[in-house]
């Protein structure tokens, strides 16, 4: 991702890029090549284990997060927010199917304190099809209710995105 970042920006300061986006941009810089080739051992074997993990179950269901979704400032609309450990219990359930290229879908479970919950399904590589009939099963589940917030809501962008 920071080669693209840097490339995008060729010939360009990078001070567009958030904060936070920056940060990660220097960080990731200090990465050496044995660093990249000793994590794609480990990557090789965590997927070893998943694969042998789907001799035994068609799916992994798992919550899509590990926090409610959090309180937004409204100074972070306007300049972006960077907070570590929101992000990663946001991303903890994620890492898997990142890592390891497993198709993931997450659907909606509800609300806790009127903020959403969702469900994520890990489904095994190629196997994508067995992966959207059961998340077809989990939008069409009874009482699942179905709203969006009363605040900053910006789905209306994608709305308006797929209309010809």
């Amino acid at each position: 991702m920071n080669t693209f970042a840097r490339q995008a920006a060729a010939g360009k300061s990078t001070s567009a890029y958030t904060p936070s986006t920056r940060v990660m941009m220097a960080i990731s810089e200090q990465i050496t090549a044995e660093d990249y080739y000793k994590a794609q051992q480990v990557r090789t074997q965590v997927m070893d284990q998943v694969g042998q993990l789907f001799n035994k179950v068609d799916l992994i269901l798992l919550p899509t997060t590990a926090i409610t979704a959090p309180e937004l400032p409204q100074k972070a609309f306007a300049y972006g927010m960077s907070d570590t450990v929101k992000t990663t219990h946001s991303m903890v359930y994620v890492t898997m199917a990142n890592f390891t290229g497993l198709p993931a879908v997450t659907v909606p479970a509800g609300f806790y304190n009127n903020k959403p919950v969702g469900l994520q399904l890990y489904g095994e590589w190629w196997n994508e099809a067995l992966l959207l009939r059961m998340a077809k099963v989990c939008e069409k589940a009874p009482g699942i209710e179905r709203k969006h917030p009363e605040k900053q809501w910006f789905g209306h962008v994608l709305d308006d995105a797929q209309k010809p």
